[in-house]
């Protein structure tokens, strides 16, 4: 019974597949199977010649590669300005308050096929609550924004590596990307701070 079960449910699978959806539905059965790309965590190698001897070598070695030190020796002089404004103390007092429309946009242009953060709220779920309280997020911007602050758990983000190719004769570091998985309600933040800012410099730039 069980071993028929199983054959007719994978031929209604098959029968269920159509030109529109064969990608959605082979994509989702992969993940449901965990069919993962699978890539070597070591042996990878760089730049200099050598190759890393441990899965821990071949994190490092990706992470200073796509995210450099950032430090004070580098800057340009427009670097250097922008570095001193910004430790600065800044009033955020004159600024406008985040609209409801603005917050409206950028909540309702979610993708909900987007993978979440290491808050693991969907971007689904955050559609919901906005529906169900459409003050909540108005709130809690504007209060990020009077208060000058970015709470510091929106800027962890989960870290992936993502072979480019199957290289599978000499992998390369430069084959390896790192994928940055933010918490989504930071992103929609920074979102509508820039959208501010820009509908701000336009206004000006209009008027002046």
């Amino acid at each position: 019974m069980l071993k028929e079960a199983k054959v007719q449910s994978w031929k209604d699978f098959l029968e269920d597949i159509k030109e529109h959806n064969v990608w959605k539905k082979i994509y989702t059965y992969c993940i449901n199977l965990n069919c993962m790309k699978k890539i070597e965590v070591y042996g990878i190698r760089l730049p200099n010649g050598s190759t890393t001897t441990s899965v821990e070598e071949t994190i490092n070695q990706n992470y200073k590669k796509c995210f450099p030190t950032d430090t004070i020796n580098t800057d340009t002089p427009f670097h250097g300005l922008q570095r001193t404004k910004a430790l600065e103390n800044y009033s955020s007092i004159l600024d406008p308050l985040f609209t409801t429309s603005e917050i409206d946009g950028v909540i309702n242009s979610l993708n909900l096929n987007k993978s979440p953060g290491p808050d693991c709220i969907k971007n689904e779920t955050l559609k919901r609550i906005h529906l169900m309280f459409l003050c909540f997020f108005s709130k809690l911007f504007n209060a990020c924004l009077q208060l000058s602050t970015f709470p510091r758990s929106w800027k962890r983000a989960n870290i992936f590596l993502i072979p480019k190719n199957n290289d599978f004769r000499g992998p390369h570091l430069d084959n390896l990307r790192c994928i940055s998985l933010l918490p989504t309600i930071g992103k929609c933040l920074e979102k509508t701070d820039c959208g501010t800012g820009f509908s701000w410099f336009l206004h000006s730039k209009k008027n002046s």
